[in-house]
């Protein structure tokens, strides 16, 4: 009779014990389906930041350089963004150049230390990726980062009038990430296009350049998601910045406040607010996790450059 109780409290567990396993095995297909069609990894960050060259009339002014310089790596250490676009490092001016990349990929006291991606031209725009999180597959050197029209050794065949004259080499650099995570690809270009608005020829190069962009990442990478961000020298409303997003199918995630609340060129100004944005981050084939921040931030009353940078995060 004790036995025969035994085995029938064993039979009941094990009856239990199934009963209970089956429950959990449905509440988890059910956790996966509310789930299904969400990013599998947590979203990476992104910066782009014109940190502005050493300039002369900068130092007279109490903006220089070598004031700015230590400002410029609290606002990346604060924000610790996975990929850093950079503009303005200066190779006719080493101090620049040089100290950036040492300090960013060498640096005891630096949250991060990067991986760097040397940009091309007087004014490199270098990327710079945290190794924990991405992997480089492709370097953004000569064979992937291009020059920009109408500079003469730009890869695109694009057409403009003779009058329209750039001396400048602005450039892009490009380079293609895999997520350590997902395995996935990204593709990166940090950029810093013409300067001016005295007349349509000004338009007409920036439009000009965007299409270089454009050609440059289908021709390359057509099929894997983009980050596209640099100083535009334009504004969103732009003919030229909305004839880009439209014919690429990019997304512009919106600013975390109104327009006019989210200017990105300071100019230095004492007490200003800025309220010309200038500096973009724009994606393809990417989920954002948040709206875009411009950083407004001063340290000891200074701007650490004169533009503000931007921040974004997104899934892959």
């Amino acid at each position: 009779m004790n036995s025969f109780r035994i085995y029938l409290s064993s039979a009941v567990l094990i009856l239990s014990f199934i009963t209970v396993a089956s429950g959990c095995s449905k509440n988890i297909i059910s956790k996966k389906t509310e789930t299904s069609g969400q990013p599998d990894t947590s979203p990476f960050s992104v910066m782009t930041f014109n940190v502005r060259h050493p300039d002369i009339d900068d130092d007279k002014a109490g903006n220089g350089w070598m004031l700015r310089r230590d400002k410029i790596n609290l606002v990346i250490d604060e924000y610790q963004p996975d990929i850093l676009g950079v503009q303005e490092l200066s190779e006719k001016d080493k101090t620049s150049l040089v100290w950036f990349r040492k300090t960013r990929s060498d640096c005891e006291n630096c949250k991060i230390s990067y991986l760097t991606i040397n940009g091309i031209g007087e004014e490199p725009n270098d990327i710079f990726v945290n190794p924990s999180r991405f992997t480089i597959k492709n370097s953004g050197d000569k064979n992937m980062s291009f020059y920009l029209p109408p500079y003469s050794k730009n890869p695109c065949k694009t057409a403009l009038p003779a009058d329209v004259i750039s001396t400048k080499d602005y450039s892009a650099t490009f380079a293609v990430l895999t997520d350590n995570y997902s395995k996935k690809q990204l593709a990166i270009i940090n950029t810093h296009l013409h300067w001016g608005e005295r007349d349509n020829s000004d338009f007409q190069i920036r439009n000009a350049q965007l299409e270089c962009i454009k050609n440059q990442l289908n021709n390359t990478a057509p099929n894997i998601p983009a980050i596209i961000m640099g100083d535009f020298n334009t504004t969103s409303s732009s003919r030229e910045f909305n004839n880009f997003i439209k014919s690429m199918n990019l997304e512009n995630p919106g600013m975390e406040k109104d327009y006019d609340e989210n200017g990105t060129w300071n100019d230095f100004c004492e007490t200003c607010t800025p309220v010309r944005r200038i500096d973009h981050l724009v994606s393809k084939q990417l989920t954002p996790a948040g709206i875009l921040k411009v950083i407004s931030k001063k340290y000891d009353n200074k701007w650490p450059s004169d533009h503000c940078p931007v921040f974004g995060s997104f899934y892959l």
